[in-house]
């Protein structure tokens, strides 16, 4: 099946929840200003803060910042409250999902300065971002987590090709996890998406592979068919100059 994919600038003011074959997938550039990050600290509630604050560094405990504000932002712009007032509930398996009525399904994952916001309407997705490191001992992990024949389908690939096709597979299995949601209950060997460059469908899920920016591999997995991901760049400035 084709999956169309677009670039799309939307109003954050008037955002409407995707429906039918379509899906949003934000990217968001982590890496801000300190004035910036600043103000986006002000979206986050007293849970946020403490977990932010619990990192080491500061270039780390700052991504986090952007990372979370940004999904506020994102998901406020569909629910069209302010981002503050975004209320969250934990899922069985720890997922997180918005609070209250509403049809809106969203995921967030993130990986060195870049993060992903995946949304749609009524039915579950997940989204996962790897960084691509050329240091990767990605034989060492495929054995460890990966099924057999995963671990064989990469040994078949070209040595050039093997880290890229590591990216790909794991980005799949974790997408198709947080989609699912049911965490670690799943283990990660007990099923199989293979590192072809290819979309790998089945019955319940489509996997979608996403291509976020170079030296990083993404995937998607969602909940029945896909036809078309609009791609959109979340801007800080206009986050920030948003009034409900």
């Amino acid at each position: 099946m084709s999956v169309k994919s677009s670039h799309c600038e939307p109003d954050v003011d008037a955002l409407h929840v995707p429906g039918g074959g379509d899906v949003h997938v934000w990217r968001i550039q982590l890496d801000q200003h300190p004035a910036v990050v600043r103000q986006l600290w002000g979206m986050l509630n007293h849970t946020e803060r403490a977990r932010a604050s619990r990192f080491r560094f500061a270039r780390d405990r700052d991504r986090f910042t952007v990372a979370h504000a940004a999904l506020r932002s994102i998901l406020s712009g569909y629910l069209g409250i302010a981002p503050s007032d975004v209320r969250f509930r934990t899922l069985a398996y720890g997922k997180p999902a918005v609070d209250g009525d509403t049809v809106i399904r969203f995921n967030l994952s993130h990986s060195g300065d870049l993060a992903l916001c995946a949304i749609a309407g009524e039915r579950e997705i997940g989204v996962d971002i790897e960084q691509t490191r050329p240091d990767l001992d990605w034989e060492c992990l495929a054995r460890r987590f990966f099924s057999a024949d995963e671990v064989a389908a990469l040994a078949a690939l070209d040595p050039e090709q093997r880290i890229e096709g590591f990216v790909r597979c794991w980005t799949r299995k974790e997408a198709y996890l947080k989609a699912r949601g049911e965490g670690l209950s799943l283990p990660l060997d007990s099923f199989t998406v293979l590192p072809v460059p290819d979309r790998s469908i089945t019955e319940r899920w489509q996997i979608v592979d996403l291509k976020p920016a170079p030296g990083y591999g993404a995937a998607l997995a969602v909940e029945g068919r896909v036809h078309r991901v609009c791609c959109c760049d979340w801007k800080a400035t206009l986050a920030l100059s948003v009034t409900f």
